[in-house]
């Protein structure tokens, strides 16, 4: 009985110094890749548009996605895909002076892109991750985008569908907080620098576009 319990013993042993062997060195690999999922607000920046003093953009939710990989000790590179509708309105003075906020377009965008990320502190291997890292990154990607817009002209208002595409230049800034061995929350600002005026009429004498911004809570998690 004495040799059953002993012998029991010592597999036990055996089996858990294994276990815990090939767990140290995994954590002694670096684990390079990476994914992320965040939620925030965003918004619109619109182009001026001839037949509104002014336009008041809403802020409303986005949702973005993304799958990266450290390749250096200052550089990962990402790709990130994002959802975002938006909406605008224009105040309409009434009788009496007192006014209305019009919704004048609304819809909502896909996007996609890959850029470079440049971290402030120096880490590859993510067991020596900084507690608190600085990030910058800028990229090229696309965009597919579907609104309603009216357009008043003559004192009617005219509704026109508006499907477009276009190439954007993404720029982002976040600052990360180490949370765990392999995770991070990450607080990132997002602009979307976009082409989408080239082909459209009711703009065609003005220089600027429209462009998107985002504000986002990350969560990154290194998988591998």
């Amino acid at each position: 009985m004495l040799r059953t319990v002993f012998s029991f013993i010592v597999v036990w042993l055996s089996c858990s110094g294994s276990l815990w062997a090939q767990s140290f060195y995994k954590e002694k690999n670096p684990k390079t890749v990476f994914y992320q999922v965040g939620i925030g607000a965003g918004t619109f920046f619109s182009a001026p548009r001839p037949s509104y003093d002014s336009i008041v953009n809403e802020k409303l939710p986005v949702l973005s996605l993304a799958v990266g990989k450290r390749i250096g000790s200052h550089l990962s590179i990402k790709s990130n895909f994002s959802f975002q509708p938006f909406s605008s309105k224009e105040y309409m003075p009434g009788e009496n002076g007192n006014g209305t906020l019009e919704p004048i377009f609304n819809g909502y965008n896909y996007a996609f892109d890959v850029m470079p990320i440049f971290n402030l502190l120096p880490s590859f291997h993510h067991m020596s991750r900084p507690i608190v890292d600085f990030n910058l990154g800028v990229g090229l990607g696309y965009l597919l985008t579907y609104r309603t817009e009216k357009f008043f002209f003559n004192e009617k208002y005219y509704q026109f569908n508006l499907f477009e595409s276009s190439a954007y230049i993404p720029v982002r800034a976040s600052l990360s907080f180490r949370l765990g061995i392999v995770t991070d929350l990450i607080f990132e600002g997002a602009f979307f620098n976009t082409f989408l005026d080239d082909n459209r009429s009711v703009t065609e004498f003005e220089k600027e576009s429209d462009h998107f911004g985002q504000v986002n809570v990350v969560y990154r998690r290194f998988i591998r």
